[in-house]
């Protein structure tokens, strides 16, 4: 049996400190491509960074790419 399945996802995270204050926050979107076959699953992953606090900023906006294949 073959399977070819498109997910798209947001995510949003939250830190907190010791004291209960929000330390800061990460939101972020992607999309998951993932393939079956009888002996072969293999899914493709890419997020991006849509909003964090100054202090997470970084250049670029790849929060994840990545490619996993299983043979059973």
């Amino acid at each position: 049996m073959k399977a070819l399945n498109v997910t798209f996802f947001y995510d949003f995270g939250m830190s907190y400190l010791r004291d209960g204050k929000t330390h800061s926050t990460l939101s972020g979107a992607g999309a998951k491509l993932s393939y079956g076959t009888k002996y072969v699953n293999a899914s493709l992953t890419y997020a991006e960074r849509v909003d964090a606090s100054s202090s997470l900023e970084e250049e670029g906006g790849i929060v994840y790419f990545g490619i996993d294949v299983k043979f059973e």
